[in-house]
Parts: structure tokens; sequence; C-alpha cells
């Protein structure tokens, strides 16, 4: 058919050229194949009219007028630009603006009133910028205008604010101490000579940024120690010549960055990619500078630490010593973590003298060695601490929660506690549960795996003192559809993964005769996959034990809607102490 009407249509243009040529009348179009069948599977499949050449303007009609459509169509737009965006594959991109092709001039608004319009005037740079004698822009809208107007050596005021804010970042209070202002309200530069030199070597430089941190860093008053100076402190309180480095307190992005780095899960790679929440359990452990801000939902740690309002330009945060911020750094996991990591270290652990394990915890945190009488404040806590009878019974020894392994580094990656228990269960509560994390559950005698190797169910055992143990239990898969298989393994926070477990026809038994674990290592019961499982594990101490002391744990039986806090033993405790001081959170 469309061969034909296509041939019909070629005939025709050749008559029209024809009687064109001749000064003739040309024939009418056709409008249709004679034969009405056909004309009707025309309509249908080839013009405007059909169900098929449906335009973009008839569809969006359409959609927006069906409420159920209009909620698919965005839903699957979302879809589509959450893949643009966060794909690894997704290339990179950056906003652009272009000018329009006539851009227009504007009417003036008398007293900031639309609806009161003055004069057009023409697009040009304000007079206290570009003096009495501007002109109107000719290059498009002018913007690139303005920006060279703005950055030109006969504007000295852009080369000043920009100098005053880099001092600034490295001083901690510019010459000016209002970033954001710089006009008639603000106070005198403290030192304007010093001011005018730096900003006119940065416009000598080219604009070069990191000449000027350069030349601030390699200056002797960026170089000086921040001690203290009594004869200097009673001529200048206030430290206006610079006669010592001030101490300056780590903002909030720095010090999670520090303590992250110290307990040696900072993620420095790769580079770039989509924000993360860093309030988002478990803990993401890449770099500040990628969190994900949500003008609608800071975090409360975010608030707590000053972080800045995202909806204000603020050249300079403010600073405050508030009680939240101490709460953070005792209850919040991140920090317990970390202190935990750096007990979890090689080296930490290869250190038998506890004078030797203290010098490497000052080393790490301060990169210094602790003086005699921080030794032994340090050495009388740990032995006051070991001298308590902290020895768990029951219930209190069992941890719930979901995290990874890692297979690769022999370790648990990530453990989060399960905060709700539905009175048969341990389940994800508040911000835990989501569709990324899926619903990871434990049980008396089993539970079902999270979304994914990342949220593992995992069973926490805390060993209360030395010894050796024996682990004895059933790995068992209820279910008969091959997609809900699970797979299991054992790891201890000293020794790494001691035991793995696929079940074959359905069980397997998770026997370990002799396990040797030290006062606050733990032992976790993984399991991962997509089915329910069964597996209740028991724990004996094989020999040691003291009168009075409980030597047997059952998962089954110590069942608990109910746990303690995570007991953190002694050098944890003291790692997570000299994580909170403020030789730690303030640059000295």
């Amino acid at each position: 058919m469309a061969k034909d009407w296509d041939s019909q249509m070629a005939s025709h243009e050749a008559r029209v050229k024809s009687a064109t040529a001749s000064g003739s009348t040309p024939p009418d179009a056709p409008k249709g194949f004679p034969d009405k069948d056909l004309e009707d599977i025309r309509e249908i499949v080839a013009t405007s009219k059909g169900p098929i050449n449906l335009t973009e303007q008839t569809v969006r009609n359409f959609i927006q007028n069906d409420n159920q459509l209009r909620g698919q169509q965005n839903a699957l737009i979302r879809a589509l630009n959450d893949v643009k965006a966060n794909h690894p594959g997704s290339p990179a991109r950056a906003h652009v603006l272009l000018d329009n092709d006539k851009p227009k001039d504007s009417y003036v608004m008398v007293k900031g009133n639309p609806g009161n319009r003055g004069a057009v005037r023409s697009r040009q740079a304000p007079e206290i910028i570009a003096g009495s004698a501007r002109k109107a822009f000719k290059e498009g809208s002018g913007r690139l205008e303005f920006a060279q107007i703005i950055a030109s050596k006969d504007n000295p005021l852009t080369a000043r604010v920009i100098v005053n804010r880099v001092w600034q970042h490295h001083f901690g209070e510019g010459f000016v101490p209002t970033p954001d202002d710089f006009g008639l309200r603000s106070e005198p530069p403290t030192h304007p000579e010093l001011l005018d030199y730096l900003a006119a070597q940065f416009v000598e430089d080219g604009w070069s940024l990191k000449k000027l941190h350069k030349l601030m860093m390699l200056s002797a008053t960026w170089q000086q120690s921040s001690d203290d100076n009594p004869r200097f402190a009673q001529i200048d309180p206030g430290n206006k010549l610079y006669w010592q480095m001030n101490r300056r307190r780590l903002d909030f992005e720095t010090l999670r960055d520090t303590i992250l780095y110290i307990g040696g899960r900072l993620e420095l790679e790769p580079l770039g990619g989509p924000g993360v929440m860093l309030d988002a359990e478990p803990y993401p452990t890449r770099r500040s500078v990628y969190a994900y801000i949500d003008r609608n939902r800071l975090p409360s740690m975010f608030q707590a630490f000053d972080f800045v309002n995202p909806d204000l330009t603020t050249g300079k945060r403010n600073e405050t010593i508030v009680p939240q911020q101490a709460l953070f750094m005792m209850n919040s996991p991140l920090v317990i973590e970390q202190a935990r990591n750096l007990t979890l270290r090689a080296d930490f652990k290869a250190k038998v003298k506890a004078e030797d394990r203290v010098q490497l915890l000052y080393k790490l945190i301060y990169q210094r060695d602790p003086s005699e009488i921080e030794t032994k404040l340090a050495l009388d806590y740990i032995r006051g601490e070991y001298g308590v009878t902290t020895t768990g019974a029951g219930a209190q020894a069992w941890e719930y929660g979901f995290g990874e392994f890692d297979p690769k580094a022999n370790r648990m990656e990530s453990f989060v506690q399960l905060t709700q228990n539905n009175g048969n269960a341990w389940v994800p509560g508040g911000r835990q549960a989501s569709p990324k994390v899926g619903r990871p559950s434990l049980t008396a005698k089993g539970g079902t795996p999270g979304n994914g190797i990342q949220h593992g169910a995992v069973r926490r055992w805390t060993a209360r003192r030395d010894g050796f143990i024996s682990i004895d239990g059933m790995l068992v898969e209820p279910s008969k559809k091959p997609e809900d298989a699970v797979r299991g393994w054992i790891v201890s926070s000293g020794s790494g993964l001691i035991g793995s477990y696929l079940p074959q026809k359905k069980q397997i038994a998770t026997k370990l005769p002799r396990v040797l674990v030290r006062r606050g290592d733990t032992i976790d019961f993984v399991v991962v996959g997509k089915g329910p499982f069964a597996w209740a594990p028991a724990i004996r101490f094989i020999e040691g034990a003291k009168p009075g002391e409980v030597t047997e744990w059952n998962a089954e039986k110590d069942f608990s809607g109910a746990v303690a806090g995570k007991q953190m033993e002694a050098w944890e405790k003291f790692a997570q102490v000299l994580l909170e001081t403020n030789e730690m959170t303030f640059v000295n």
C-alpha cells in the first residue's frame, strides 16, 4: 500500500511540474485511494488522524488527564534520571549557562514593584564598580563582560576580598573579620598594608590561588608555633600582631575524616561520584566532601557541629561549644567503631606490654609520645577497668544486627545493631528500614538476611575474658527453592574468618572445637542469601573458668527482646577517650 501511495504521489508531482512548465493550471493533489478499503487503512496508518501517528502534544494531554498514568510517567522519569546520575558508567556532567540568541534589556522596576515599570535601561555594570563612564554591554547578555570588569586590575576590591578569605582559611580570622561585608559597616582591615601587598601580588601572579596559598604557607607567620609566650600575651592578648599561631578547632567534616583515617577506614578512592548520606547505617566511609546535602533534612550531627545553612551564602562559620558535640563523641557508633578498630590493628595486637600499647595509641591519634604522667594515668585506668568483673551472662553476651563480611580483607566491614524487637524477632527500626537494606531479622532459632552481601544477618557474641572456646551448631536452609539458597560465615575479630558454610542437602554442621579469643573479641555468625535460615549456635569455654563465671552461651536459650548496649573493653574505652579530647579536635 505504501508503495502504491508513493507511486501515486510521484505521478502527481510529475504532472504538477509539467503543468507549471507549460503555464497551465496544476492538477489537485490526490485525496486518497479510489478503493475505499485501501483508503481506510491509509488513514489509520499514514495520516495524522490515525491512532498510530499521535503527536507528542496529544500524548502529553492524554497523560495529564489521567492521574494514574501521570504518576507512572513521573516514576519512570525519576528512575531514568537516577540511572543517569548514579550509574557508575554515566558520564560526568556540569551545568552550562547559554545566552539567548537575542538578549533583551530590562525595565526599571520602580521601588522594586514589577507592576510599576519605569524606563528601559541597557545592560551594563553598576556605576559603583565600572565608574560613571561605563558603557552598555554589547556581547550577548553581558555576563562575560561583567565578569571581566569584576576580575579586572582596575577593580582592587575583588582581589582584596579573595585574599582576605584565603588568609581567614589559614589563620582562622581575616584581615577584615566579616568576609561577606567589605563595606562601610565592616571593621577596617587590621593590616591594610599587608592586605594591599598580597592583593597586588595575587593579581601580578595571574590570579593564581595556588601561588597565593604557597606565598602564605611559606611565610614565617604561618609556620609559627601555637605555644604560649606570657610576655607577648601580656602585650598583645588578642594576638593581633600574629606572634603565635592560633589554635583552631576542626570543622565537622575534617573531624569526621580524621576519626575515620585514624581508625583505618577512610575511603580515599574512587574520586568523584554521587553523594552519600553520612548518617545512614551502616555509616559510609567516604570522605565528607561527598556528603549528600538535603536542605529540608539536615542530619542532627551536622547542626550540632555548626554546619552552615545550605540556603544561605556563608563566608565564615559560627563556632560554638555545646553539650551535643560531646554527646556525639561519647555515643556515636561512628566514633565507637573507630575506637574499636584502633584496638584491632595488627601492630596494636602485636604489642605485649601495656606501656607500648599506650605509646602506639598516642602516636596514632596525637602524633607524639605520651608524657610520664600520661602513661601512668593510662596504665592506672587500664588496670582499674580490668579489675572490674564484667563477665557477660546469658543475653548480655549477644547482639543482633546486619552487616557485611569482606572476604578480601578477612574481616567484618560493617555491623549495625538492629533496634526494634517485634516480640518474636529483631528487625530494622526507624531509618534502618529501607528498600536498600531489605528486611534482615534474627529470631531465637534463625532469621532472614537482608538485601545483598552488604546486609547479611549477623548474630554477634562478645568474649568477656581470654581463653579457648568451642562452637557448635547446625546451619539449616528450610526453603526448597534454589533461589532461596543461603551461605554462612563465622568471623572472629581477632583471627578473621574461621568458618565458611554452604548447606548441602539443606543443612550443614558448624562445629569448631578450639578457638582462641581475647577479652573483647567478637564472634560473628553471618548469613547472606535470599531465603530464611535456622542457626542457633552454642558457645562454651573449654577451660580456665573461675568460680561463679558463666562458661556456656546458647543462642536459642539466651534470646531476649532486650539486649544490653554494646560492651566496650578497657582498651577500646581508652582509645575513645583519646579521640574525645581537645588535642584531637584542635589544630595545635
